[in-house]
């Protein structure tokens, strides 16, 4: 039996946002029922590679999920209950805009068994929020907490994006001072990235520069921590650990994950594979589009050390020594014992009895060490 988290990837949305490379498309109604079609035919595909597959966590991501009707949303979840074992489920998510929700479909939400919502808020100040291309203000944030709160519905997350050009360590205070005000129970942190044919490239758009970004996330941490949140993953905090992603810890972990959804991706059956990112081929031929990218994806056991190790070195607690060796039949220590001793003496790591952990040090500079191991 595998347990998976199971990840559905939303395309749509009302708006497009400047900085986002992810896939998504403008909503209409007649591609919704297409999609839906096509999500429930993947469905089939990963019951025919694995009958017995149990389903650990379900997130809702895009694009922008809560751009679903109610009806599509509410015949998804029944067709996986009734598709997987479903019985274990720790946390269903959705990521949802602070602009597009309304009580009565919050309601539905929650009658679904939504159990945890991420709001992309990104930020609290009216200049950012247009330099992003977002349509909400932090006034709507303010309302949907209220109606969160109305309902007792506390496992709400914020999204926080620093490293904007006209940024700067005032600013950043004030975005947090903003979201401290609202009690949310995580906030995940995200730096501005140019991608490249995102509307902020074409436009010549440049983030701080690194040194900049740096101290803003230093404020961050520092910010969070004293206000009582666990800084548990890289970019992610949590007020206990009630409040953990658990979704993403599945990944961090590197434990199975499935993507449902056009240009999803899947590690699944020691294989690591993305769905067509086509949408006119996956909605016409999902099953045929997925078995395809399985069967013909190479995956060898020293591409997964590598993915296990930029996964794991995402969690403050660090890289955990056992599940390595459990997994690959190695010690980590003997694989890695030059490399180890090169980032313990700079001070960007250090190693006790079960992890090797990134010092702070080493997390501010995180892609520069994963290049040591990759």
């Amino acid at each position: 039996m595998t347990a998976v988290a199971l990840y559905i990837h939303v395309p749509f949305c009302k708006m497009i946002c400047p900085y986002c490379d992810f896939f998504k498309l403008k909503e209409d109604s007649e591609s919704e029922s297409l999609f839906l079609k096509a999500l429930l035919s993947e469905c089939d595909a990963y019951k025919k590679w694995d009958p017995s597959l149990k389903i650990k966590s379900i997130y809702f991501g895009g694009g922008t999920p809560n751009c679903l009707s109610i009806d599509t949303i509410s015949r998804i979840l029944d067709y996986l209950r009734s598709t997987f074992d479903c019985s274990q489920i720790i946390e269903t998510s959705m990521e949802i805009n602070p602009d597009t929700i309304h009580p009565s479909y919050f309601n539905s939400l929650l009658q679904l068994g939504i159990t945890r919502i991420s709001l992309g808020i990104q930020s609290s100040l009216t200049d950012e929020l247009l330099f992003l291309g977002r349509t909400h203000t932090f006034k709507d944030v303010r309302k949907v907490v209220d109606m969160f709160q109305s309902k007792h519905f506390l496992n709400y997350s914020f999204d926080l994006m620093f490293g904007l050009p006209q940024s700067n360590l005032d600013t950043i205070t004030e975005v947090i001072n903003d979201y401290l005000s609202l009690n949310p129970a995580h906030i995940s942190t995200y730096s501005l990235t140019i991608s490249k044919g995102t509307p902020f490239e074409k436009q010549g758009v440049t983030p701080l520069k690194e040194v900049f970004e740096t101290s803003q996330f230093e404020v961050i941490i520092h910010a969070l921590q004293e206000a009582g949140y666990i800084h548990y993953e890289l970019m992610s905090f949590a007020l206990s650990d009630a409040y953990k992603c658990f979704h993403n810890i599945h990944y961090w972990t590197f434990e199975p994950y499935i993507g449902l959804g056009p240009s999803a991706c899947s590690f699944f059956k020691s294989k690591v594979f993305r769905q067509t990112s086509d949408m006119k081929n996956y909605l016409t031929h999902p099953m045929l589009s997925i078995e395809d990218k399985y069967t013909n994806t190479r995956y060898t056991k020293e591409m997964e050390k590598k993915d296990f190790i930029i996964a794991n070195f995402r969690l403050v607690q660090g890289l955990s020594l056992n599940a390595y060796y459990q997994r690959f039949n190695v010690s980590f220590i003997n694989e890695f014992d030059s490399i180890i001793r090169v980032l313990n003496d700079l001070g960007l790591a250090k190693v006790n009895r079960y992890h090797v952990q990134l010092t702070q040090k080493g997390q501010l500079l995180y892609d520069s060490v994963i290049d040591y191991f990759i």
